[in-house]
């Protein structure tokens, strides 16, 4: 079975998915905010700080009606896994040419 960081379209679908039901409970949870405010959410953290901001909630508080709602699941949806730095090339290959055939006259 895949998951979100294997990359597979499946697993972002998947990661898709699971942030449009997490919107979902947090809109019928938390009628105070607006569909601006759902599309801006990155992570928990960020729906604890709006909490915080528009119910006036203690932020431990927040952070335990967050956790109980988010069931574990993630907020944030991964884009796919990228190399960090230079691709890695063989060695005696630094200096190779890529010769493209170009079309006559």
């Amino acid at each position: 079975m895949a998951n979100a960081a294997s990359g597979s379209p499946a697993a972002k679908t998947s990661a898709a998915a699971t942030r449009q039901i997490v919107l979902n409970k947090i809109r019928s949870k938390w009628g105070k905010f607006s569909e601006q405010d759902l599309s801006a959410l990155k992570s928990k953290d960020d729906v604890v700080s709006q909490l915080v901001a528009k119910y006036g909630l203690e932020h431990a508080q927040a952070q335990r009606d967050v956790d109980t709602l988010m069931e574990n699941r993630q907020l944030e949806v991964r884009p796919f896994p990228q190399a960090h730095g230079r691709p890695k090339v063989r060695p005696g290959l630094q200096h190779a040419k890529l010769i493209v055939p170009t079309k006559g006259p």
